[in-house]
């Protein structure tokens, strides 16, 4: 058998083929849901060439294929669960992603926590050289947390993975609503009384994170608690010698039985922390 389609061939016979489907969507529209199976099936690629998280799992802007972007679109996964089998969307972004994706400068943006963050103890300056965005992360998100629980004690727990999430979420305020069902990863959950999640990414080459990634984990996490849920991104970055991480208290919260609206997820507050 070939090895797996790449992102750039499937994209590019795909869109071909879902031509009138494409040039009717408008601006924040999204398409019917589509399954992974029959579309490659309608382009004559075997399922078995086919890696559903490399095809439809795109978090970052950066990811995109160049067919899709230069159309101005993006897919969201929509998960397999009860199907066995991948299905996602097909959405028209407002021109240069301005709504759909965040950025560190979007983070930059907000306002400043009006604390002064306190300098890591000495085993996490010593080890935050070899540790993952999602650790480093976590300190500034501790921080930001702790910030706005006013002092309180703040409980973590990292790498949390949903089975079988399934929740409704609106790309936009003009698309449809839409019922995930699937897989989510969680990179950590913080607090006490409230509940916030963690999306946390490292800045190279990729800048972004798409919303509604964040807001998947955020509602994953609300429909399961039954109680409302707080979205937090925190990007890491190499300044020289140290290392420098930001956290973002995001806007709107998840609320359990109510549809996350993507495009309205804005940056409140935020809270940077540097490390050696």
């Amino acid at each position: 058998m070939e090895g797996m389609v790449s992102r750039s061939e499937f994209w590019g016979r795909l869109l071909q083929h879902l031509s009138g489907i494409v040039e009717g969507l408008g601006e924040g529209e999204c398409s019917k849901p589509l399954s992974l199976a029959e579309a490659a099936a309608d382009i004559g690629v075997d399922y078995g060439r086919v890696k559903a998280p490399q095809l439809i799992s795109i978090d970052v802007l950066e990811d995109l294929p160049r067919v899709l972007r230069s159309h101005g679109l993006y897919v969201v996964r929509l998960g397999q669960y009860h199907t066995g089998r991948a299905s996602f969307i097909l959405c028209r972004a407002r021109p240069g992603y301005r709504r759909e994706v965040l950025r560190p400068e979007d983070v930059s943006a907000a306002p400043r926590l009006p604390v002064e963050p306190r300098q890591p103890p000495r085993w996490v300056v010593e080890l935050a050289g070899h540790l993952g965005a999602e650790a480093l992360a976590s300190v500034a998100a501790v921080e930001l947390v702790e910030a706005l629980a006013r002092g309180g004690k703040v409980y973590m727990l990292s790498s949390l993975r949903f089975g079988n999430a399934v929740f409704r979420f609106q790309p936009s305020s003009c698309s449809e609503t839409y019922t995930y069902r699937g897989q989510v990863e969680v990179d950590a959950v913080l607090g006490e009384g409230s509940v916030y999640t963690l999306e946390a990414k490292t800045l190279s080459r990729r800048r972004s994170v798409f919303k509604y990634k964040i807001a998947f984990s955020a509602q994953a996490l609300a429909e399961t608690l039954g109680q409302e849920v707080h979205p937090l991104v925190a990007f890491v970055e190499k300044r020289g010698g140290s290392l420098a991480a930001v956290a973002a208290l995001l806007a709107p919260a998840a609320v359990p039985g109510t549809p996350y609206p993507v495009e309205e997820m804005r940056p409140r507050v935020r809270l940077a922390v540097e490390i050696l």
